[in-house]
């Protein structure tokens, strides 16, 4: 942590705005406090979610913690409670969309009166907030903070086109243009429309898209998930640049960094020896052997994807536990997904194989390879220089050429059980092949992010310049 003494106490908001950015947003707010940067946490989501995922990870809470109060207003109980008592009479889907409408703006409203009043109350100069699309109160935190003239800056996990959303909810037949009330709000808004594996459909739902067009909040390109609100987008590596520059956002708006995950790795590897036995004494192996690493994915649409493998979260982590299980050279460490419970996935615990509690980030130095699914923690198992399974039981990668990671070679993107089970097989057996993905890893790590201990000093020099 960074200490800096007599120097002009200055304020940045850090937004939480889903449980799935609240890591990232407290790494910021913890990696920054003592500094001449103030953080304030500030959740759009409710608070408890965030709390259980922090503490169940053992990562500590930031000084300043706060939570909206929109959602608890009499105003949002009330409608709420009828648009609930209409899900129980038929033919009122439009009557519900218009309460559900109703509410959204009311909702929208309080949050922006709420944010603005907090960003004068604590002379906020930065507000971060993790990316600018239409969703995740994006809009609404960019909107406040322009009419309180602070600048807005964003920091994406990993990468994100605009097809990555489009992917996933082209099996959503809620927001499909086949129903009225989505086609019908195409036509007066075609700005939230995508056509997608010649399928129409809806950027987000159709109460969200009306609510933000009336209160003016909505953005210019609601399929942009990063470049249409923010005056800064902040990134960890290089990969991410070209990403983003790649598609079309000014490069100028651009600033790498780095992130604070990658400055405390690099704390953890100065004291390597000390952490490994730490690690390994906590999960209590009974042999010492080289350790797998492996992040089990999340139930993430897979009822509605065809094109997966599996229509099942359990049949598909039951085959990733019985592989990993079935080699004899590896102890294997299971990290578990913020949406997944150490309690529903215990039971796997055996002589080789333990599921961790602890945060990720505290696993990643000790491991010999790196099991994920198109994660954004693949990341930082290449700036270590670590060999990648990269698992894609979704199939993403099939749509997305980038998520197969293709820039290194130390990556290996499998589709199917059985290349699965081969990949753990020689992995974890062939020795010259492990060798051969750890330098193709290390040649170009730094490119996917500097393990300089830096990064919180480059991001406080850009807060610097912004103010």
């Amino acid at each position: 942590m960074l200490k800096q003494e007599n120097l002009q106490t200055r304020v940045i908001l850090i937004a939480i705005t889903h449980q799935a950015f609240a890591i990232r947003q407290i790494y910021w707010a913890k990696a920054l406090e003592g500094t001449k940067w103030k953080p304030i946490v500030h959740c759009l989501c409710p608070i408890q979610s965030v709390l259980k995922i922090i503490d169940s990870k053992g990562i500590k809470r930031p000084d300043i913690l706060t939570e909206s109060c929109a959602n608890r207003s009499c105003a949002y109980i009330f409608i709420n409670r009828i648009n609930n008592f209409l899900g129980f009479i038929p033919f009122t889907s439009y009557l519900r969309i218009f309460f559900m409408t109703v509410n959204e703006i009311i909702t929208t409203k309080k949050n922006i009166y709420e944010i603005r009043r907090k960003l004068r109350d604590n002379s906020v100069s930065i507000l971060l907030m993790p990316d600018s699309s239409p969703t995740y109160f994006a809009p609404t935190l960019a909107y406040a903070a322009k009419k309180e003239n602070v600048k807005v800056l964003t920091n994406p996990l990993d990468r994100d086109s605009p097809q990555s959303y489009a992917m996933i909810y082209k099996s959503d037949l809620s927001l499909s243009l086949d129903r009225f009330i989505c086609n019908f709000i195409s036509k007066l808004f075609p700005k939230w429309m995508i056509e997608y594996d010649k399928k129409l459909f809806l950027r987000t739902s159709p109460h969200e898209i009306l609510s933000q067009e009336y209160l003016g909040v909505a953005p210019k390109k609601p399929w942009t998930t990063f470049g249409s609100l923010e005056d800064v987008i902040v990134l960890s590596n290089e990969v991410q640049r070209e990403f983003y520059q790649n598609l079309g956002i000014d490069a100028n708006r651009i600033c790498v960094v780095g992130c604070p995950e990658l400055d405390y790795l690099g704390n953890l590897i100065t004291n390597y020896k000390t952490h490994l036995n730490l690690v390994l004494n906590d999960m209590k192996f009974k042999e010492d052997k080289p350790v797998l690493l492996c992040v089990l994915p999340q139930s993430h649409w897979i009822s509605g994807r065809d094109e997966a493998e599996f229509q099942s979260h359990k049949e598909m982590i039951d085959v990733w536990v019985h592989n990993l299980t079935n080699q004899v050279r590896y102890n294997v460490i299971i990290s578990l997904h913020p949406s997944l419970h150490y309690d529903n996935y215990s039971h796997f615990d055996c002589p080789n194989l333990k599921v961790a509690k602890n945060d990720l980030l505290i696993l990643l130095p000790v491991c010999s390879i790196f099991v994920a699914c198109v994660s954004s923690t693949i990341q930082f198992a290449i700036a270590l220089g670590k060999p990648v399974i990269n698992y894609d039981v979704y199939r993403y990668s099939s749509e997305m050429e980038y998520l197969k990671f293709t820039e290194k070679r130390g990556v290996v993107t499998v589709l199917n059980r059985s290349d699965f089970k081969l990949e753990i097989e020689k992995i974890t057996s062939d020795d010259a092949y492990y060798e051969q993905l750890a330098t193709y890893q290390k040649e170009d790590a730094a490119k996917w992010g500097k393990i300089d201990k830096a990064s919180v000093t480059r991001f406080i020099n850009l807060l610097d310049s912004l103010n």
